[in-house]
């Protein structure tokens, strides 16, 4: 098996991002009475993320697959 392609790589750093964010929002739901907004401002953060590897992607050619693409 030969490395992964740069598409490859970028596609398992958002899953990885994704699973993150999902349990940061576990804990945004659990919020403490101090630092909240701090998980908050993370779990945006890691959002963004995920959204600007996207975009590198979408530059290199790869495409949405259709059932995210906007309906309007």
């Amino acid at each position: 098996m030969g490395p992964e392609s740069f598409e490859e790589r970028l596609h398992a750093l958002r899953k990885g991002i994704d699973a993150i964010t999902q349990k940061v929002r576990a804990e945004a739901d659990k919020r403490p009475e101090k630092g909240g907004a701090e998980i908050t401002l993370s779990f945006r953060a890691l959002q963004q993320a995920k959204m600007w590897l996207g975009k590198a992607l979408e530059e290199n050619g790869s495409e949405l697959p259709a059932q995210f693409a906007d309906k309007a």
